[in-house]
Formats: structure tokens, C-alpha cells, sequence
């Protein structure tokens, strides 16, 4: 099936702060919507269930986000339709345990179609791929996290030349022309990611911006200290002000820092633009320099050394992670001859039959 017109995020970053997941605050209890959360090994058809899932939602009018994998973006981590329901992959490495067992959430086991008798015969095996796998992860997470220290030394450079005031000003001028207050109370956050380090290099997911926004008010900031301050506050306003935003935190250091707000209702993204995230957009872009005092381009060479030295790095990550998803592979190869899958094509069609 084309994928092509869903809108996309991912749920998790591999990040230069650690894994950092979303996934427990995807959905409110308080809220009524149906949870699923999948519970199954490696190979067990949960990806596959969120893509039947997803399908059947568009052969009914609806287009559901699609939330990919950041080890394997061609795999799901979630499928969320506002409002109707989200199916959630709940296992490590963001296990997700429900809240309200039966009210909330419902949990599926893909896993009670395993032949668990003969995965034990390749037990051994099994352990020793498992164990490759982790340690690739591990190998990854330090190549990203060395990057990281680039990244954070150019993002610190800059803070110390900016103009702070001159920022906040125009951060504040960007609220009043867009986002007039609506009422009292304030509007709803929900996080997503549009950027992973994957096997398959640094993704951003530049579709889904114009998918979910007619207009963009783009930032183009390498460093990213001018970026973060300004969306910052753009985005305590817009929620402040009774809209309900998604934020969209750095892939790179999603604790700290935030790169593009979504508002939905006003078809509106404010977007951060530099090395690793380029925008389709033919909106005019507001360059971080202005907001930047003049000294700060006379360190251009320990900007170009950290941007160098942060782009091997990363590829090293990469490169690694690719070596960790063939090894993922390998164990759901043991996983797929032990499913029964007729019996679980049934149950994946009762599922979903109720979903909508």
C-alpha cells in the first residue's frame, strides 16, 4: 500500500540526550479514545497490524498519523486517528503499560501465536543475536551522543552572541499577527518528532509539513539557540492563547530544545530550518543572523570543525544502526517461522474490525 498522503511522525529519538520516548503521554485517559497496546516479540506482526489498520482506517475516509519506527522508519511504532483511537507498539525499548486496563486501553499479545517450543530450540541463538543487538545500540548511542558535544559547543557559541531582547521581540510580533487569543483556558500540547537518526542517515519527515499546514513561518538557524527562543515562546503563547499545538521537539536533543510548532486549527507550522531539516516552502525565511551580534562570525572555523566533526559522527551512528537492524532481522526471522499466522491473520481482522 502507498503510504505517500499519510502524515508522519516518530514517537522516539535516539537523541545526543538518550532515548527519549513519547509514548506515554500519546493519548490522556481522560479523554475517550481507545488505546491498543501490542505486546509481542520481535517478528510477531505488530507492525503489520498497524499498516492493516491503517489501511482499512483510509479505505473509510480517514488518514490516521502514521508513527515510525526511528531503529526501522519502513516500520510502525503507532497508528494515531484523533479522536477514534491509537494502536501503540508497547515493548521495549518504550514499553507502554496501561493506565486503565479495559476503560482506557486494550492490550493485544501478538505473541499467543508463537510456537514457543521451537524458538526454544534455537535458544541459544537466539540469545546470542539479542545480545548483538544490544551492544550495537549501545556502539550507536555513543557515536550519537559524541556528536552531540559538536552540536551542543556551536548551539552554546551562538547563545553567548545572541540578542536575546531583539529575539523575544519578534517572537512576540510573530504571536500577535498569528495567533489572536481565543479563550481563557489554555490549549492542549501533544509531542511528536518529524526528524530521527535512523539506519537510514538523519530523516527529517518534510512531507508532513505540508500536509498538515498551509502556511509556514520558517526559521533558518544552523546553531539553533535563535530558533529554540524564539519558538519557545511561540509556543507558551499559542497555548496560553486556547490553541491546541503539537510540538515538536529536536530529534537531536528533544529535552532542551524545541524545532517546529503545529498548530492544526490554523492549518499553521512554525518551523526550524538548518544542516539536517530542509523545508519545501516557498514562505520567506527569517535568518537567525539578525537576531545574532556581529562577533559571533569570527569563530567560523570552530563552527566548521564541530559541524564536520558532528556529521561523521552521525554517520558512524548510522552505519552502526544499520548493523543493529540487520541483527533485529535476523532474530524475526527465528520469530516468523514460529507464528501461526493463519490464526493470526483472524485475529488481526477481528481487531480491527472494531476499530472504527
Amino acid at each position: 500500500m502507498d503510504f505517500s498522503l499519510f502524515p508522519k511522525f516518530f514517537l522516539a529519538a535516539n537523541s545526543c540526550e538518550g532515548f527519549v520516548s513519547r509514548f506515554e503521554d500519546c493519548y490522556d485517559i481522560n479523554e475517550d479514545i481507545s488505546a491498543y497496546i501490542i505486546k509481542g516479540g520481535a517478528g510477531c506482526g505488530k507492525s503489520t497490524l498497524m499498516k492493516y489498520s491503517a489501511t482499512k482506517c483510509r479505505d473509510k475516509g480517514f488518514l490516521p498519523e502514521l508513527l515510525l519506527c526511528s531503529s526501522d522508519p519502513d516500520s510502525l511504532d503507532g497508528v494515531f486517528l484523533k479522536d477514534k483511537f491509537v494502536m501503540l507498539d508497547g515493548t521495549l525499548p518504550h514499553p507502554v503499560e496501561p493506565k486503565l486496563t479495559g476503560v482506557s486501553e486494550t492490550l493485544l499479545d501478538t505473541g499467543r501465536f508463537l510456537n514457543t517450543d521451537l524458538l526454544k530450540k534455537n535458544a541459544e541463538e537466539i540469545r546470542y543475536i539479542n545480545a548483538k543487538n544490544k551492544a550495537e545500540h549501545k556502539t550507536a548511542t555513543r557515536y550519537i551522543k559524541a556528536a552531540g558535544e559538536m552540536l551542543k559547543d556551536s548551539f552554546s557559541l551562538q547563545q553567548k552572541y545572541l540578542k536575546r531582547k531583539k529575539a523575544l521581540s519578534f517572537a512576540d510580533s510573530l504571536c500577535k499577527a498569528n495567533l489572536p487569543k481565543k479563550q481563557n483556558k489554555n490549549g492542549k500540547t501533544a509531542y511528536r518528532f518529524l526528524s530521527g537518526i535512523t539506519p537510514k542517515g538523519v530523516i527529517f519527515l518534510s512531507s508532513t509539513i505540508q500536509q498538515v499546514s498551509d502556511k509556514q513561518i520558517i526559521i533558518s538557524d544552523k546553531q539553533g539557540a535563535a530558533a529554540n527562543l524564539i519558538l519557545t515562546r511561540v509556543l507558551e503563547q499559542a497555548a496560553s492563547n486556547g490553541y491546541d499545538v503539537i510540538a515538536v521537539p529536536s530529534a537531536f536533543f528533544p529535552l532542551s530544545r524545541t524545532e517546529h510548532i503545529i498548530i492544526p486549527e490554523l492549518r499553521l507550522a512554525f518551523c526550524t530550518e538548518n544542516d539536517y531539516i530542509h523545508i519545501k516552502s516557498d514562505a520567506r525565511r527569517i535568518h537567525a543572523r539578525r537576531f545574532e551580534e556581529k562577533g559571533f562570525s569570527t569563530h567560523r572555523a570552530r563552527l566548521n570543525f564541530n559541524k564536520k566533526a558532528a556529521k561523521e559522527l552521525l554517520l558512524c551512528a548510522s552505519e552502526t544502526l544499520q548493523k543493529a537492524k540487520q541483527s533485529h532481522d535476523d532474530l524475526e526471522a527465528f520469530y516468523i517461522k514460529a507464528m501461526d499466522f493463519d490464526e493470526y491473520n483472524k485475529y488481526a481482522a477481528k481487531i480491527v474490525g472494531k476499530l472504527l
